[in-house]
């Protein structure tokens, strides 16, 4: 697990591979820090719903994980993110 975890950090498609590990090994205690990496990534390329549901996940199935707080303002800021953008107003946060 250690390589698979390394190697889907570094992949192409680590977003897919993060994912996948979380979903694979539920009970590792990286399938938290996979999800949340795997959001992260996701919200740099813009896949913010897909973001979102990632940081949910370590939330809600990882509520003891080291990511838990983390994971939780992210998954706050990405919802508001997505409800301004379907409103179609920018966030402060974003408005800069």
């Amino acid at each position: 697990r250690d390589a698979e975890f390394a190697d889907a950090l570094k992949a192409p498609d680590a977003l897919d591979r993060l994912e996948g590990f979380a979903r694979r090994y539920p009970e590792d205690n990286r399938a938290d820090n996979a999800l949340f990496e795997a959001g992260v990534r996701a919200e740099r390329t813009g896949q913010f719903e897909r973001a979102g549901k990632d940081f949910e996940r370590a939330v809600r199935e990882h509520p003891a994980g080291d990511v838990m707080a983390d994971a939780m303002l992210q998954r706050a800021a990405i919802y508001e993110r997505v409800r301004a953008e379907r409103s179609g107003r920018v966030p402060a946060s974003v408005a800069g």
